[in-house]
């Protein structure tokens, strides 16, 4: 997935809740939670709204992020992220999700029966959607069958071949799965490796999705979203082009909240995200209470939100918000030396665009392949474990970026096209190009008609250097380990390394925890040290919330990892008689 899906993800990074059920609870009722807590009981019914800047292009994920987030209101996995798990031993502030946090979900459980064979058991009694080609047909194992099998490329679908985007079941070298009877499903692997269950359990963005059998054999995907068929806790109702997407809540939802012990999901009777490109727009309808939660804030947004109407909540998580790192295409000059890309990096003063830009709300270190919490957690090394000769080529020094440019041939600097998405932060761009013009460099910017034309332009390598990359991301590095091997569709910057290549297949090839955090921080560190993404300061997420959005959301970013987002907004709900 791209580094725009993790930008529209953040935009998106929205939670709400409240529905009708069985049980309607009274105004002011209170009830135990799941940690001994009494709290609000929640409330069933009412409508969630929120926005999204970019229109999805379609909703299947075998096809790219646009379905993974798309669908997954609707569509669900093998396994999901437990919400029971008190909030200071994971807050779910963090699209890494590691595996003691997952419980099985359309699985029952699981097993390794040996070292390259995983044992699913499907969970009985859940349903399809009742919508037709389904109609409310059990779920079983020979759709869990056909799912993998689609997304590998096995049987019937090996004409389309492997999924390019789940990259990360490719890692894993997922080989076949059969269904050997209506329960059981046995996944062979083609060596032993960590990512085997994870990849198809729940961390995989793109393949580890489960659709029905009767949706891909009748129209040969769900692209179109009327062909959109699931078993999670939503509809999709409706989508009008450039406007909106409407989810309604699945009468059948077979899943109980977590936190509140009986509680059937969603809480809400309809989930809307509207279609609005510019970013002002969206706040003046946070403002005017016609969306509910807007994530992804900058300082001045937040404060003048905060000034305007203060009864809306700010919330702030750390280290938690887009880094707009920067690819360079180092197939062709001048990027293609080293000694260039290390001084566009050095001439960037990232303790004071932490401290003035982002106000002291984002930390000034550089990252890796893993963002922050990924560091934290010790599955990859940061910048206080590089060799000094990698952290110097993080530090802010214009003098030491004209003398590598003078070595590389450029004393005069040079100008290049620098690609900026619509719905990113142009401002910071013209620091960028403002610091780099100190050292000679002159950055022509070219700001792309829109989202999709920028991811367009950075999948075909068809730029000098985009805003769009996949660097220190709070994501698996099991999946971003992947995106930038040689040739691989998310290897923006066609970048082929024999070495990085090489680590990054050691990193695969391991069976245990601790070797395989160790193989990560070598190829992390090695991926460092060429400079092929620019490193920024990595700010807080910043979120405001409608005072009438109950539940507890303070930034939690997605319910299990692996692209599920929207299912976030099964968890909170709506206090009706407050909104306005």
């Amino acid at each position: 997935m791209t580094v725009y899906a993790f930008r529209l993800i953040a935009t998106l990074t929205l939670l709400l809740g409240s529905l009708p059920c069985a049980a309607e609870s009274a105004a002011g009722a209170t009830m135990e939670n799941v940690w001994g807590e009494t709290v609000e009981t929640p409330r069933y019914g009412g409508t969630i709204t929120i926005a999204t800047q970019v229109d999805w292009e379609h909703t299947d994920p075998w096809y790219n992020w646009n379905g993974t987030l798309s669908g997954s209101p609707v569509l669900e996995k093998l396994g999901i992220g437990n919400w029971a798990i008190p909030r200071d031993e994971y807050a779910f502030t963090s699209s890494f999700v590691p595996v003691d946090v997952i419980k099985p979900h359309l699985a029952e459980s699981w097993e390794m029966r040996d070292p390259t064979t995983v044992v699913f058991r499907i969970r009985r009694g859940i349903h399809w959607h009742d919508k037709p080609p389904v109609n409310g047909r059990e779920l079983d194992a020979w759709d869990v069958e056909m799912s993998i099998q689609r997304v590998i490329g096995q049987g019937r679908f090996e004409s389309m071949g492997h999924s390019p985007y789940a990259h990360m079941v490719k890692s894993a070298g997922v080989i076949s799965a059969e269904a050997t009877d209506q329960w059981t499903v046995v996944v062979k692997v083609a060596q032993p490796s960590l990512l085997s269950l994870s990849a198809l359990y729940w961390q995989s963005w793109e393949g580890a999705w489960i659709s029905p059998r009767e949706v891909i054999e009748q129209h040969g995907d769900h692209r179109n979203w009327r062909n959109l068929v699931g078993t999670g806790p939503f509809m999709l109702e409706e989508h009008v082009d450039g406007v909106s997407w409407t989810y309604q809540r699945n009468p059948n939802y077979w899943y109980k909240d977590e936190r509140h012990p009986g509680m059937a999901l969603p809480f809400a009777d309809t989930l809307r995200v509207l279609v609005i490109p510019d970013r002002a727009t969206q706040i003046a309808a946070l403002r005017s209470g016609k969306i509910d939660v807007l994530t992804n804030l900058t300082i001045e947004e937040a404060r003048a939100i905060a000034r305007s109407n203060p009864e809306i909540k700010i919330h702030y998580s750390a280290a938690g918000g887009r880094n707009r790192d920067s690819t360079m295409q180092v197939s062709r000059p001048p990027f293609n030396d080293l000694r260039v890309r290390k001084a566009m990096q050095k001439a960037l003063d990232l303790q004071a665009i932490a401290q003035h830009y982002y106000f002291g709300q984002a930390t000034d270190d550089p990252f890796g392949l893993g963002g922050p919490t990924v560091v934290k957690m010790g599955w990859d090394a940061g910048p206080d474990d590089w060799p000094e000769a990698v952290r110097d080529g993080y530090r802010y020094d214009p003098e030491g970026a004209q003398r590598l440019l003078a070595e590389a041939g450029y004393p005069d600097g040079f100008r290049f096209t620098y690609d900026a998405s619509p719905d990113g932060d142009l401002d910071l761009v013209q620091l960028y190009k403002y610091y780099w013009s100190l050292i000679g460099v002159q950055a022509d910017i070219n700001v792309l008609s829109s989202v999709a034309a920028a991811s367009n332009r950075a999948y075909k390598g068809d730029f000098d250097m985009t805003v769009l990359g996949l660097r220190g991301n709070n994501y698996t590095p099991l999946g971003r380990l992947r995106s930038f091997m040689s040739g691989e569709i998310e290897n923006y910057a066609q970048w082929q390394d024999p070495e990085y290549d090489r680590l990054a297949r050691i990193a695969f090839s391991q069976t245990e925890m601790e070797p395989f955090k160790r193989a990560v921080a070598e190829a992390s560190t090695y991926y460092a040290s060429q400079h092929i993404t620019l490193a920024n300061a990595y700010p807080d997420n910043i979120s405001a919330v409608q005072p009438w959005i109950k539940g507890g959301y303070w930034g939690q970013y997605a319910v299990g990892g692996g692209g599920m987002i929207l299912t976030l907004w099964s968890r909170f709900w709506v206090d009706e008689p407050m909104k306005p």
